[in-house]
């Protein structure tokens, strides 16, 4: 899954210039929690 998490990364950093702070915030939080389910070290 870990290609799709790098999709995921890459269309965030297309969009991060129509993000908010708090959106990113929230975003950068369910990554993490993906990221921590799979095993992945932050």
């Amino acid at each position: 899954m870990s290609g799709c998490i790098n999709d995921w990364r890459l269309a965030f950093q297309g969009q991060l210039h129509r993000i908010d702070e708090h959106d990113f915030a929230l975003i950068r939080e369910a990554l993490a929690a993906v990221m921590t389910q799979e095993g992945v070290p932050s």
